[in-house]
């Protein structure tokens, strides 16, 4: 069974009504500017605004989904996955990151985490994301 929060399509059942009303927190993307050096690789990473981002702020939707637990000989790990529901349209990639969720008054809900995977959905995109490395 397909997971729900409100009106709002979780995990991609195509429905009607509009996943914009869910979006009451703000997430802030970056995208890395560093191109590559002299001989062809990689230069340190220069993180900034999305220069073509309308707003600073996207409206979002930001929760953690719990999965199972998984056992080793020497630890036993809890996998918890971090989702972002945002506008269609948006201008994000796989290749930038969120550098923080805020909700409506500013306080700082969620820091930095790299976006794993952009899922188009009828009428929003899903960002897979994962902790700042």
């Amino acid at each position: 069974m397909a997971e729900r929060y409100g009106d709002c399509d979780l995990e991609g059942v195509e429905e009607v009504v509009s996943c914009r009303t869910r979006m009451t927190m703000r997430a802030f993307f970056q995208r890395n500017s560093a191109g590559a050096d002299d001989y062809g690789q990689p230069a340190p990473q220069v993180w900034g605004a999305i220069p073509s981002a309308a707003a600073p702020k996207t409206p979002c939707w930001t929760w953690v989904k719990t999965g199972d637990t998984r056992h080793r000989p020497e630890v036993s790990q809890d996998s918890t996955e971090h989702r972002m529901i945002i506008p269609l349209g948006t201008d994000v990639t796989s290749d930038d990151r969120v550098e923080k969720v805020q909700d409506r008054s500013g306080t700082e809900l969620f820091p930095t985490m790299y976006i794993d995977a952009v899922l188009r959905r009828r009428d929003h995109l899903e960002l897979r994301l994962r902790d700042h490395e």
